[in-house]
This record gives structure tokens, C-alpha cells and sequence, in this order.
């Protein structure tokens, strides 16, 4: 994931660390190693507004069981976001200018795209209950926003298609 502002990109590796890489000499450093950490990080997306990274791991003594966590881009201050997923978050996407955090499961029976207040985050007693099931379908994959006319572009595996929806979810149109 990029931080064009900063010309910074932040991955995982299969290793379990989360590297920055300065793109102007590409150096790299581990932000976050496996020995620190309760989770194998699989994916991330980086929120450029408020320097933070959200990212998608497996619980390490518990197989099939999945974490969203978030840290600064430096690797600090990590927390849990959300915790208890028993289906891996197949995509995952912050909107910071909305203020969204949004993942896709793809699942029978609770397959969706989610919606999540990052304004909620960091108030302890509301972000279990902030989280918005807001498109309800079993075989989404991945997407991207239209900031233009403030929505999501999200791919419908099944019927090979990308359909346009609100940031509520509601069906807004057709690619």
C-alpha cells in the first residue's frame, strides 16, 4: 500500500514483518517484526490522512481466526480494531477522507462488504458496535473508491462485474 504524499510504500512479507520502503533510495525497515507480534499480518492498507496502517492478520495460536489491528506508519501504537473474524477479510481499504474503514469477507453466510467508523476506533466502548454490514453478497472481491461522487467501485466475482455502491451500500450503478 502507498503513501504517495510521503513516497512510502508499506508491505507484509510472508515472514511476518511489515516493512516501510522509502521509494526516493529504496531503503527498507521492519516497522513491525514477527517475535512482537500475536498475529501473522496478511494484508494492509495505509490511511495517508492520519499516518496509520490497518492491517489484516491471523491469530497465531489460533488458526482460522482473523484480527484487524492498526499502528502508526512508524509500527507504533498498535491496537485491535476488531477481532473474533472467523473468515479471512478477502480485501481491505481505508477511505480517509470519508473516514472508513471498509473489508470484504467472502462467505455463505456472512459474506459482505463491512463498514467501519475510524472516528469510532479509539473509543474502546464503541467500535465493537460500529462495525456496518452495508452490502450483503458471497462472492465480493475486490475495490476501490470513486471520491467524485463518494462511492465504492466493488467487484461481484459470480456475475464477473464491478457495480457502484454508496458508502451505505445502496446500489448507485453499474461499470
Amino acid at each position: 500500500s502507498f503513501q504517495i504524499n510521503k513516497k512510502l510504500l508499506f508491505i507484509t512479507d510472508t515472514q511476518g514483518y511489515v516493512s516501510k520502503i522509502f521509494l526516493k533510495n529504496d531503503t527498507r525497515i521492519n516497522i513491525l517484526t514477527p517475535q512482537n507480534l500475536d498475529f501473522m499480518p496478511l494484508d494492509l492498507t495505509v490511511d495517508w490522512l492520519n499516518d496509520n496502517l490497518y492491517i489484516i492478520g491471523e491469530i497465531k495460536y489460533e488458526m482460522q481466526k482473523y484480527v484487524i489491528k492498526r499502528c502508526d506508519t512508524e509500527g507504533n501504537a498498535l491496537i485491535t480494531v476488531q477481532s473474533g473474524l472467523y473468515v479471512k477479510p478477502s480485501s481491505i481499504q481505508v477511505d480517509p477522507i470519508n473516514g472508513y474503514l471498509f473489508w470484504t469477507l467472502q462467505d455463505h453466510s456472512k459474506g459482505g462488504l463491512y463498514r467501519m467508523d475510524i472516528a469510532d476506533i479509539d473509543d474502546p466502548t464503541k467500535y465493537y458496535d460500529k462495525v456496518k454490514k452495508i452490502v450483503n453478497e458471497t462472492d465480493l472481491g475486490a475495490f476501490t473508491f470513486e471520491y467524485n461522487n463518494f462511492n465504492v467501485l466493488l467487484s461481484f466475482q459470480k456475475q464477473n462485474t464491478i457495480k457502484s455502491v454508496t458508502l451505505d451500500g445502496i446500489l448507485a450503478g453499474r461499470w
